[in-house]
């Protein structure tokens, strides 16, 4: 497995977010974009990490992130932690490059990944993965295995909404209900003439 220097973390998830944009992939593009500013703020880039936030918070206003004042703000509550956490997990750097090898065509690097891509799916239990995250005081965190991500939603599956499409069959459903009505108007219509009808015969 190829170690990945924390200053190209940032490098390699901005990159991936700017692919899911240019497929219009807005939920994955966001998590991306918050995993390279969570990047820059690890290695002590906090102008980095804040400009990667604005940029999040143009395509998506009523982000997570909205409610700071900058990243670093963010990266001290407790739900933009967990949120970061989860992200990491689900996209450590070795699945991220080959997420955007499969996305790009070219990659991050000039090195081949040793198997094909492997995309998260939903409801897919969480493989025994951990992370290590690098702080600014130099020591590093290391994060256990997580449950499955409430945000887990395949790269590379559209999340527009669809049309809804109409049940095979309807058709037949609406016809049986035009000649029962029918039938039943027919009998309606005979019981009330049969009183008139008969002292004629």
């Amino acid at each position: 497995m190829r170690a990945f220097m924390p200053e190209t973390l940032q490098q390699l998830y901005e990159d991936l977010a700017d692919q899911c944009d240019r497929k219009r992939e807005a939920r994955q593009r966001d998590w991306f974009l918050a995993l390279a500013a969570d990047a820059a703020f690890a290695v002590g880039r906090p102008d980095e990490a804040e400009r990667l936030r604005k940029r999040l918070l143009q395509f998506s206003p009523h982000h997570l992130l909205r409610p700071f004042a900058s990243f670093a703000e963010a990266a001290r509550s407790a739900d933009v932690e967990d949120f970061l956490a989860d992200l990491r997990r689900r996209f450590p750097p070795e699945d991220a490059e080959k997420i955007l090898l499969a996305l790009s065509g070219s990659g991050f690097s000039s090195e081949a990944p040793a198997e094909p891509a492997v995309f998260p799916l939903k409801n897919e239990p969480a493989r025994p993965a951990s992370y290590t995250v690098p702080t600014n005081s130099g020591r590093r965190t290391h994060l256990p295995p997580a449950a499955p991500s409430p945000y887990d939603v395949p790269v590379g599956v559209s999340t527009m909404p669809t049309a809804p499409q109409q049940p095979r069959g309807t058709w037949f459903v609406w016809l049986l209900f035009l000649a029962m009505l029918a039938l039943s108007l027919a009998i309606a219509y005979l019981a009330l003439l049969e009183p008139l009808i008969l002292p004629i015969r």
